[in-house]
């Protein structure tokens, strides 16, 4: 042990609520007869954006506020829609989000109140009542677009308005998307209108023009008719939203209409990001939420005065229920996704001819679009993708469920919260997954998943009923959800769900429509504040003891021997433990990879196999005193482009079932002069690189995943500490990507080594202690690789039957009875196999399928690779060597890395052994 080493780094209904805990202390799950409806009266409400700004009724009747400093009030105009213009003055009314005052025309004054309804604005006017929406200005040059001969139609069946925000690093993304939609453009009935704002210094394409064009894409190759030039454009402007979709539905009426939003996307916090604003230098601007709705609500009421029939989101993170629920009455259908869209978004070339398919409705489009997302990127091996199909009318009933749910929860805060915690922290979420616990954060988690986890979990909220209900609302809601084999837990449909009190959003009440009158964030409220009382509970690391060979009065670590580091854990609130392995390197300690410490029980839940329950492979720490212990495998990944590989910092602490392992990282982009600091995620079955995602200082902005070209090139980072516990980078020499990068299987170099335990509670705090030993070659290891070199993986035949054993402590095999059978070669790749395992469980005969990998990385290994629910894998990896018994009959031995050092033996059936070729006779040496 040394000094200085650590891991681098409302009170609401209080007599309902007080008669429902009483009634839960006899009754469990809570009765429905406590007037539940009443709870259900108020689930959201829109915010209103306060009193300043434009705003219209339906006949036409105008008020314009500003603040009056002077009277600590409301000054303005009122315009009746005929007649002279009344001047307005008003301030606070006698209760809260209310309005009193007058309107004036010379000397006659006539009375004026008003007050909120959710976000319309109730005004009367010498007692006659109106209703009136927030609205903005429009401007001229976009909103009067005109008709030519050449836009009309009389069987127009879409037009498709895409707002396309390019004035910033995704430019070249926005130019490759508009060539995708000239490639499926429908040949008629179909228009697209695209207003597009460049951006200057990212991409030379297309003549490098900057500021704004109007365009009318043309199909069949044909250039684009450009409507109008525009200069600069505020893109974050709400009245240039509603200016747009106002021109392009007036001058290209249709029987149906899209709107797409096109740009970085971050789900309640906004989209469309414009990095330069006419008159502002350096700064920037982004659509909140309030501005999306009230620019597309003001384009209805100009134009179709009826709802959208498509909304879509080609923007990162916009399928949250907070951004469904402010256009569920703009809109019929929507799409978006829950997670960061690639760069290149929607596949455009396959979803435009959709729209000229005339047996297509509205809600089939939809749905497709998911569909050929999907299909996309599953070609693509892109895995870190999710893109769902929303019924809007479907969303405010999906609300309402999740208010009842959660003030019934409000109940069990007490004495459930720690599963609470659990589920906030474990369920599938949309960011950087290494950043969880941090301030910054704007976690956004699976709504599914997470009411999964609360009810399902180690100590599930006994409200079966009603989360029933809320899942039956969300499948209604959600007709098609698409997730990639990484996004295994994805269902359609987010929330905003901070795990800490400090992730909490200032500004999100007034963003979002559950900020208000939702128990969603009072039931986080208090299971924060639950956790703080906790906040001082102790926590424990004590009693590391090494299960390896000692050499002079140290401990010696061999690779791949299974050798343990046993300590214990005691305290309350710990929700995940850490193991960081570091090698020294004259003065500093170089990190090489993080992971998760399984607690006793994982394994035997992991025997469960497929289950329905969310939290299978969590680890679930007693509160008391837990006696654990981690591998010290030897083993480390290298990171190669097959033609170099290189030592890098690899993170799998996310135990979330078949979560990536991430790695920090620089791309170099062929042309572009800066670097793009990533984080790259690889497959933890595949080992290949699954994503890359820029890192992005702004949380409110998602960065869209990248794909990197052939001839850029890529760095990584090794993290160091110091003995002072500073934390430093490394960075690798670049290596060009090629088909992008791969991990290989490698054993640690001989050195002094050093392993950290840290165990983080669930309010963020972390207590650790440390080991250190020496690492020594493993003199089997030489053999293993040897044998491997003599291996041809065409030798393993078709049909072939292999007896799985256990080898014992001494040598000896113990039968498992389990009998694998190789099926057939996968795809031609040479060493990779579909296996039929039978086995017996729990006293049943059963049989599952199973693919076996054989590579020769630096150490040769077997990858056993497991189908189980949805679409994970489980995959059990290894160093592996082969030979043949002294009857022939071969054998396969694997050190299996994530079981302790047990090894499995397979040997080759009798009877197959017999099918193999003679041994040809020696020749009679000749005297």
């Amino acid at each position: 042990m040394f000094r200085g080493l650590h891991p681098p780094p409302m009170s609401f209904r209080p007599v309902l609520i007080s008669l429902l805990t009483a009634l839960a202390a006899s009754l469990c799950p809570v009765p429905a007869a406590v007037g539940l409806r009443a709870a259900e009266a108020e689930y959201f409400s829109r915010p209103n954006g306060g009193f300043v700004g434009l705003f219209e009724s339906d006949s036409g009747a105008q008020i314009a506020l500003n603040r009056n400093q002077a009277v600590g009030g409301f000054a303005g105009q009122y315009a009746p829609g005929n007649g002279p213009v009344w001047k307005l003055s008003a301030g606070p009314g006698d209760k809260p989000e209310t309005l009193k005052g007058e309107i004036r025309d010379g000397k006659r004054g006539l009375g004026f109140r008003a007050r909120w309804e959710n976000d319309v604005l109730i005004g009367w006017v010498d007692g006659a009542e109106r209703r009136f929406y927030r609205t903005v200005t429009l401007l001229p040059a976009l909103a009067e677009t005109e008709r030519s001969l050449s836009t009309l139609t009389l069987n127009r069946r879409w037009t498709i308005a895409v707002y396309m925000g390019a004035d910033n690093d995704l430019e070249a993304e926005a130019l490759a998307d508009l060539r995708e939609m000239r490639a499926g453009l429908p040949s008629e009935n179909v228009d697209v209108i695209v207003l597009i704002d460049r951006a200057k210094g990212h991409s030379d394409a297309e003549g490098d023009w900057t500021g704004a064009r109007l365009l009318r894409l043309r199909p069949d190759g044909r250039p684009d008719q450009v409507l109008k030039e525009l200069g600069e454009l505020d893109m974050s402007d709400p009245a240039t939203l509603a200016s747009f979709v106002t021109g392009a539905f007036k001058a290209f009426p249709a029987e149906n209409y899209a709107t797409i939003l096109w740009d970085h996307g971050g789900g309640w916090g906004g989209v469309v990001l414009d990095e330069d604003i006419p008159g502002r230098p350096d700064a920037k601007g982004m659509l909140n939420l309030l501005d999306v709705r009230v620019g597309l609500r003001t384009a209805i009421r100009k134009t179709i005065r009826r709802p959208i029939d498509l909304i879509a989101f080609d923007a990162c993170n916009m399928a949250q229920l907070e951004v469904a629920l402010q256009v569920c009455d703009l809109g019929r259908y929507m799409t978006a996704s829950e997670q960061t869209v690639p760069g290149e978004g929607y596949p455009y070339q396959r979803v435009l001819p959709l729209f000229g398919d005339k047996k297509l409705y509205p809600r089939d489009i939809a749905v497709r679009i998911s569909e050929e997302y999907a299909a996309n990127y599953a070609e693509k091996k892109e895995e870190n993708t999710t893109l769902a199909a929303l019924d809007l009318s479907q969303i405010p009933e999906v609300a309402a469920k999740l208010h009842t749910f959660s003030f019934l929860s409000e109940v069990f805060k007490e004495s459930f919260w720690p599963g609470m915690k659990r589920a906030l922290y474990y369920a599938e979420s949309y960011g950087a997954r290494s950043e969880r616990l941090l301030d910054k954060t704007t976690p956004s988690l699976d709504l599914r998943d997470l009411v999964d986890r609360l009810t399902e979990g180690m100590k599930p909220i006994p409200l079966d009923k009603w989360a029933g209900e809320l899942r039956a609302a969300l499948d209604r809601a959600v007709l098609s959800s698409h997730n990639g084999d990484s996004r295994s837990r994805s269902h359609g449909l987010a929330v905003f769900a901070p795990r800490t009190a400090a992730q909490n959003a200032a500004h999100y009440p007034l963003l979002s429509p559950l900020g208000k009158n939702s128990d969603w964030l009072m039931l986080l409220g208090s299971v924060h504040a639950e956790s703080a009382k906790h906040a001082s509970d102790k926590v424990t690391i004590s009693d590391l003891e090494f299960v390896s060979t000692v050499r002079d009065g140290k401990p010696v670590v061999r690779p791949f021997d299974g050798d343990l580091l046993k300590f214990k854990l005691a305290g309350a609130s710990v929700i995940q433990v850490n193991q960081v392995d570091m090698r020294r390197e004259g003065d500093l300690w170089v990190v090489l990879r993080r992971r998760w410490v399984p607690d006793p029980a994982w394994m035997a839940r992991s025997k469960q196999g497929a289950t329905d329950l969310a939290d299978l492979f969590m680890p679930n720490f007693s509160d008391k005193e837990n006696n654990l212990s981690v591998e010290l495998t030897g083993q480390r990944f290298l990171v190669s482009n097959t033609e170099v590989s290189y030592n890098l910092t690899l993170d799998a602490t996310n135990p979330d079932h078949g979560s990536p392992i991430t790695a920090m990282a620089k791309v170099f982009r062929k042309g572009e002069a800066r670097p793009i600091l990533v984080e790259i995620g690889f497959d933890p079955v595949h080992w290949t690189a699954a994503y890359v995602l820029p890192l992005s200082d702004d949380p409110k902005v998602a960065s869209r995943p990248i794909i990197p070209g052939a001839d850029d090139t890529v760095s990584f980072f090794l993290e160091t500490v110091d003995d002072d516990g500073k934390a430093g980078l490394i960075e690798t020499e670049p290596m060009a990507w090629r088909r992008g990068p791969l991990l290989l299987f490698a054993a640690d170099d001989p050195g002094k080594y050093c392993t950290i335990l840290s165990a983080v509670t669930m309010d963020g705090r972390t207590f650790d202690d440390n080991a250190i030993y020496e690492v020594e070659e493993n003199p089997d290891l030489a053999s293993w690789i040897a044998s491997y070199a003599e291996f041809d993986p065409a030798n393993l035949r078709m049909d072939d039957s292999w007896y799985r054993n256990l080898v014992g402590p001494d040598g000896k095999l113990i039968e498992t009875g389990a009998v694998s059978t190789v099926k057939e070669l996968v795809g031609g790749i040479p060493g990779f196999f579909k296996v039929e395992t039978a086995l017996t469980l729990d006293g049943k005969a059963e049989k599952m399928t199973e693919y076996w990998l054989f590579r020769a990385d630096p150490v040769p290994t077997l990858r056993i690779i497991q189908p189980v629910a949805g679409n994970a894998d489980l995959c059990w990896y290894g160093p592996v060597s082969l030979g043949k018994e002294k009857d022939r009959r071969g054998w396969i031995a694997m050190k299996v890395q994530q079981m302790g050092g047990v090894m499995w033996k397979w040997q080759m059936s009798i009877l197959d052994s017999l099918k193999l070729e003679p041994r040809k006779p020696k020749k009679p040496k000749v005297p």
